[in-house]
């Protein structure tokens, strides 16, 4: 294993590198950092009564049951009825076998984040695992990659007819089966008593398969999995305030960007089309809700969901969070959000930045062990694969 600099690794990532450093140019636009989660917590437990959070545990109670979900999280989610628990959220879109493996990393970092504040404060932290699927973009999701037995990247895919529609409407189709055999057979890491326990099966949907893969994997670490439509029945009070917020939301969103651009950062969210809801449409497909839609569809919570800026407001306005485990793109987009969190008078989370790693193919690290070079020399901003190799041709050859 080797460690690298994250300036080698995001060299154009400048907002992620200046959090990372401390510089108030960047930690500014966050409302506590975890240094001050104790300023943070009282505001974050009155934030929810019992009467909301009471209907809500029993919602992801079911969910997670219906999961197979360990007596472990079970009772992690009995106790987020009491006023004094807080949760520590993570999410990500439903990828196919768990998507690329820094879903994995933001897994454990929810769960590890959430054991070390329930240590730090003595209060009860759920970990808490936002599984996207309202999400349309099936090009996000319809992938897998894994090494083979030679040491080879491969990669398999498979599609949808009804490409567009939100993932959650996705069944189990014969293509996904296909593709999930054909991974699992060709892993030479592959675990018979895994691959058997994991099988998706028709009876269910993609997205139930998808979070039943999590659950499998990590609820006897209390792991709670939740699905944007499992809290969706009380999403309805945030729709309203955000089709009544239109207007003000823009303007926070083009305040946020003004500050990024004026400290020279680049801009995570477009303010002019960011910060709205999205319909789905009779024929299943979803797009920004527009001020001309009809009525029925501002009064139907069934029928709207967030965008990516709304998305987090819409999980901290149902569930007790105190941290957000982000990656380096996730932080510079929830950067433009404080103002947002103001409008819904919610306390903003604290960032809490995933690790991340790269596993290396067994034949491409013997071609660069036999090269001479090291993976930092790889990934520095200056190295030129084309002027490494006519430095290192011989004399009768580069002549």
């Amino acid at each position: 294993m080797m460690r690298l600099d994250p300036k080698q690794l995001y060299p154009s990532a400048r907002f992620f590198l200046d959090f990372i450093a401390g510089k108030p140019s960047a930690t500014g636009f966050f409302g506590a950092s975890m240094d001050q989660v104790t300023r943070a917590i009282p505001a974050r437990q009155q934030a929810l009564t019992e009467a909301q959070r009471n209907p809500i545990a029993d919602a992801l109670s079911d969910y997670n049951a219906r999961l197979g979900a360990s007596v472990r999280t079970m009772r992690a989610i009995q106790e987020l009825r009491g006023r004094r628990t807080l949760c520590v959220l993570g999410g990500h879109q439903a990828g196919f076998l768990g998507g690329p493996l820094l879903v994995l990393y933001k897994v454990l970092s929810v769960i590890r984040a959430a054991s070390e504040i329930s240590r730090q404060t003595s209060l009860p932290v759920i970990p808490i695992f936002w599984l996207a699927t309202e999400d349309h973009d099936l090009d996000e999701v319809a992938v897998a990659r894994w090494v083979d037995a030679t040491g080879a990247l491969q990669t398999r895919r498979f599609d949808w007819a009804e490409r567009g529609r939100p993932i959650e409407d996705l069944p189990i189709t014969d293509e996904i089966l296909s593709a999930y055999a054909d991974v699992t057979e060709q892993n030479p890491c592959r675990q018979p008593r895994v691959a058997d326990a994991l099988m998706p099966n028709s009876a269910e949907t993609y997205a139930h398969w998808h979070a039943r893969f999590w659950s499998q994997l990590f609820s006897e670490s209390g792991l709670v999995l939740v699905e944007p439509r499992v809290l969706r029945p009380w999403a309805q009070p945030f729709f309203a305030q955000a089709i009544r917020e239109r207007a003000g939301v823009q303007a926070a969103l083009r305040a946020a960007a003004d500050a990024l651009e004026s400290e020279g950062y680049e801009l995570p969210l477009d303010p002019s089309r960011d910060g709205t809801l999205l319909t789905t449409h009779p024929d299943g497909h979803r797009r920004r809700l527009d001020e001309a839609d009809p009525h029925h569809i501002y009064t139907e919570p069934g029928s709207l969901s967030p965008d990516v800026a709304l998305r987090p407001l819409l999980a901290d306005s149902l569930l007790p969070t105190i941290a957000h485990v982000l990656g380096p793109s996730e932080l510079a987009y929830h950067a433009m959000l404080c103002r947002l969190y103001a409008i819904w008078n919610l306390p903003q989370p604290c960032p809490i930045l995933r690790p991340g790693a790269t596993v290396l193919g067994r034949r491409e690290a013997e071609e660069i062990q036999r090269a001479g070079l090291q993976i930092s020399d790889l990934v520095a901003s200056d190295f030129s694969p084309a002027a490494w190799a006519i430095a290192s041709m011989p004399p009768s050859l580069s002549g």
